[in-house]
């Protein structure tokens, strides 16, 4: 029976082996997620730079000269009026999402004025898209001088942020 035990208890010691082997195994899991966590945390609670606004400049840009092309084709006949307005309804909705993370984020102490001037893009853009949700009346012109505008700024903080 000695013989036998040892067999039970080698059979035991296999299992417990393997359920400390598996614990081992998700403890490691838990703690790779947890660190990816807290690194995603931190990097995402930064100060935006020259270089995160300088994308965000650019995004106002580009949504910018989206719209006053898209007024130009529709004013022509050459849209519908639903794709004219499902478009802007998006330009519009995120060129708020910019506003708003512009106004929420911290900015570095170097970058506040340009991340206020961005600001104020921001908001004129969200408002002539949303007169022009309302009215079906685009200001074109008001666009493309904030693209303009956007466009200066956007290469200000590229070259500061290459300092």
């Amino acid at each position: 029976m000695a013989r036998g035990e040892s067999r039970s208890s080698k059979k035991v010691d296999r299992r417990a082996r393997a359920k400390l082997d598996f614990w081992i195994e998700a403890g490691g899991i838990l703690i790779f997620c947890a660190l990816v966590a807290a690194w995603f945390i931190v990097s995402s609670n930064e100060p935006l730079d020259a270089e995160g606004l300088a994308i965000h400049a650019g995004d106002i840009r580009s949504f910018s000269a989206a719209g006053a092309l898209l007024s130009d084709e529709f004013s022509h006949g050459d849209l519908t009026d639903t794709f004219f307005h499902e478009q802007i309804e998006l330009i519009d909705d995120k060129v708020e999402d910019i506003g708003k993370t512009l106004g929420r984020s911290d900015v570095r102490p170097e970058s506040k004025s340009d991340a206020e001037q961005l600001k104020t893009f921001a908001d004129r853009a969200h408002t002539t898209f949303e007169n022009a949700r309302q009215k079906d009346n685009i200001k074109s012109d008001e666009l493309r001088q904030l693209a303009g505008l956007a466009k200066a700024l956007e290469d200000n903080l590229r070259k500061e942020a290459e300092k």
